[in-house]
């Protein structure tokens, strides 16, 4: 990695830019700053918490074909990397699972770290291949992040009421305007699968990738990684940069 490269993902985190695979355009994505409180906490916790669990991540990340720190920056935002995490709504474990997601996935228990990151693994790629192919990567994966929190149903319904507005919920600056019409009664005759917390999918998307700015500012070498699973899994979100605005 360049010295300018480094500096530029050190000192202006604004924005975050994903290069597009074979070349295509980049979406740039602001990001919401962390609070002084909230940047001592997660400095904390790479250092003290994340060692535990970072071979599970790089583990599952170059299986399924996901850089691992985006795994790490889920399961930070789901459960602060603490594997006995239980929510209000009853999910649980690391990457803070429903039942009825586990049990599709075959996880057994949902308190087991290991099951718990897999699980979350494999479900982070099994809906970024939901989405359409024809989209660059980044957009792919903003896609399968707002999946993994609202429900796949869910969003099938924000792409029914985008299309009725004549919106793009697969651009992030559309899509964060039509998830939070998710909770409001006048848009209920649009949604097949009902009302949802959508605001609290936007806050997800939004912090999972300040938290992956985060970690891959600390661990460097994650920028310049070229192939982090077989052939068929391309670059997704290896080559990435942070710009100013």
């Amino acid at each position: 990695m360049s010295l300018h490269v480094f500096l530029v993902l050190l000192l202006f985190p604004s924005i975050l830019i994903f290069k597009k695979d074979f070349g295509r355009e980049h979406t740039a994505i602001p990001l919401m700053p962390m609070t002084a409180l909230e940047t001592k906490r997660i400095n904390i916790d790479i250092q003290k918490t994340l060692p535990q669990w970072r071979k599970q991540f790089e583990r599952y990340g170059r299986q399924y074909g996901v850089p691992w720190t985006l795994i790490a920056a889920v399961a930070y935002q789901e459960s602060k990397w603490n594997n006995e995490a239980v929510s209000h709504t009853g999910v649980r474990g690391l990457m803070q699972l429903t039942t009825l997601t586990a049990e599709h996935l075959g996880i057994d228990d949902r308190e087991d770290a290991n099951q718990s990151i897999q699980g979350g693994s494999f479900y982070l790629k099994y809906l970024y291949e939901k989405s359409p192919k024809h989209l660059a990567s980044s957009d792919r994966w903003i896609q399968a992040l707002a999946g993994y929190n609202i429900g796949w149903a869910h969003l099938r319904d924000i792409h029914r009421l985008a299309r009725a507005k004549q919106m793009n919920a697969y651009k992030w600056s559309d899509l964060k305007k039509l998830l939070p019409l998710k909770s409001k009664e006048q848009y209920k005759d649009h949604f097949n699968f009902g009302l949802a917390r959508g605001q609290k999918t936007v806050d997800f998307v939004e912090n999972v990738l300040g938290y992956y700015h985060t970690l891959n500012a600390k661990f460097p070498e994650r920028i310049i990684q070229r192939n982090i699973a077989n052939a068929n899994s391309t670059n997704l979100l290896n080559q990435i940069q942070f710009v100013t605005n």
